[in-house]
């Protein structure tokens, strides 16, 4: 992201109250452990490794709309 990157994003968007409880998922074509934990611990809800099909993406969004 040209901006910021993931871990920036997850952040600033946990630091905003009005966005505490917004679902977060990452779509990332680089993905290992220690990233994936590190986003899940600063507040990402999904971390997904790219390549994915639509329907994986509908899946995860269904998921946080469960939540």
């Amino acid at each position: 992201m040209p901006e910021m990157d993931g871990k920036e994003r997850v952040k600033t968007i946990r630091k905003d109250n009005h966005f505490k409880n917004l679902p977060i998922v990452i779509i990332s074509a680089v993905i290992g452990i220690k990233e994936l934990v590190g986003l899940r611990k600063l507040g990402a809800d999904f971390v997904i490794a790219k390549p994915l099909q639509s329907s994986q993406l509908m899946e995860y969004v269904e998921k946080c709309l469960r939540k």
